[in-house]
């Protein structure tokens, strides 16, 4: 049964043949935790910390647009059009291997590589952080992660 009062929670682009049969369950768990977070935000502002190999990384999870012309997010400030470039290139991927696709029928990924967008990232290296106001991140290279709330600066 369908609540007329939510929309779903977020629509998948169409993906290449090559995708067919390939799901990372790694890439879904950090999808549900964008879903949620998207949920709580509405409460009180919360922000995803990803463990890698490399330290913490924090930042705001981002939703891969469905198409390479919705990759953009207005400043509210500016009221300019920001580029989304994990979502450009999650798009220009798919692009990509469409048109590979048509020349190597038999396609075969060796892995599903997922993506995750964070906005206004720190990364916290040992001796210093790092920020970023967009950095993206191979599903398989994140080992855990937390959610805690945004500081007010």
């Amino acid at each position: 049964m369908t609540d007329k009062h939510h929309s779903p929670a977020f629509s998948l682009t169409p993906l290449p043949k090559s995708y067919d049969h390939r799901a990372s369950m790694k890439w879904i768990t950090i999808e549900s935790l964008r879903v949620v977070l998207e949920r709580l935000n509405a409460h009180t502002e919360q922000k995803a910390v990803f463990l890698t190999s490399i330290g913490l990384i924090e930042g705001e999870l981002v939703d891969i647009a469905a198409s390479f012309a919705e990759s953009f997010d207005e400043e509210t400030d500016t009221r300019q059009s920001v580029p989304q470039v994990t979502s450009m290139v999650a798009n220009v991927r798919v692009e990509l291997l469409r048109v590979v696709e048509k020349d190597e029928k038999e396609l075969r990924l060796t892995d599903s590589a997922p993506l995750i967008g964070l906005r206004n990232a720190t990364i916290h290296l040992p001796d210093r952080a790092v920020h970023l106001p967009e950095v993206t991140l191979f599903a398989d290279q994140v080992v855990g992660f937390a959610v805690e709330p945004q500081q007010v600066h």
